[in-house]
């Protein structure tokens, strides 16, 4: 949506993205394209292979969270406690009852995610967000054998077990132009 965002483009990206996002809003049920009334686009198209039908489903509502708007709201609550482990941003609010911080999906904190997010936040001018979580991903990735975190690592406060291995996974912090 926004190729090469000045340092105010959340404020334009939230006043048009909600305004876009509206003219776009479902009316009706579409089980091709997980269209629902109150459900948020996902992606839209306009190429040459859109135009000819020939990328399924377009415009999709799939999920939520890979919206700015997803960005916008998560800037706004990473940062309470029940989300932000002091490491990184944990995959579910400890304040759910599903919560369990050596979970795969249900608290632990993926650096490769949280890479993403970061990279994100940096792309459409949340900087400060944006450092947070990488100061966590290293302040974290100091705690591991030769400065390498696992694929995810429990939820905790500052403290805790870890599941899995993979080097890549603070390489998102790295990647420019995403």
């Amino acid at each position: 949506m926004l190729n090469n965002p000045g340092p105010n483009a959340v404020q334009v990206a939230d006043a048009n993205t909600r305004q876009w996002l509206t003219d776009y809003q479902p009316t009706e049920r579409d089980d091709y394209r997980d269209a629902q009334p109150g459900k948020i686009l996902h992606e839209i198209r306009f190429d040459e292979l859109a135009h000819f039908n020939e990328i399924p489903h377009t415009p999709y509502y799939g999920t939520a969270d890979a919206t700015i708007l997803y960005l916008i709201v998560l800037s706004e609550t990473f940062r309470q406690e029940d989300m932000w482990s002091g490491w990184g941003i944990r995959t579910l609010s400890s304040k759910n009852p599903a919560y369990n911080p050596y979970s795969y999906h249900r608290g632990s904190v993926w650096p490769h995610d949280n890479g993403i997010i970061a990279a994100r936040f940096k792309r459409y001018g949340l900087a400060h967000e944006a450092n947070q979580v990488i100061r966590g991903m290293f302040d974290a990735a100091q705690r591991f054998e030769a400065y390498r975190p696992p694929e995810i690592f429990a939820g905790l406060e500052r403290k805790g077990k870890t599941a899995g291995s993979g080097a890549w996974s603070l390489t998102t912090c790295f990647r420019q132009g995403s």
